[in-house]
């Protein structure tokens, strides 16, 4: 597979901790992983936690997520 194109096989579904359901606002605890995961990085991006320096990328940790 060629970086930037998408699988067509589903991502697994995990079971995510109650934290972290809090934290998305569902109830439900059962999640695509791929959702999770671009829930996060949406997160990281729209409170801009994603910083760049050239050849490293660092997410800047937030009070929200540790909790």
């Amino acid at each position: 597979m060629e970086s930037g194109t998408r699988s067509a096989e589903p991502t697994p579904s995990v079971i995510i901790s109650d934290a972290l359901a809090n934290f998305f606002g569902i109830t439900g605890r059962e999640m695509l992983q791929s959702e999770v995961l671009r829930r996060i990085w949406e997160y990281i991006k729209v409170n801009q936690l994603e910083v760049s320096n050239r050849k490293l990328k660092f997410v800047l940790t937030s009070c929200t997520l540790v909790h």
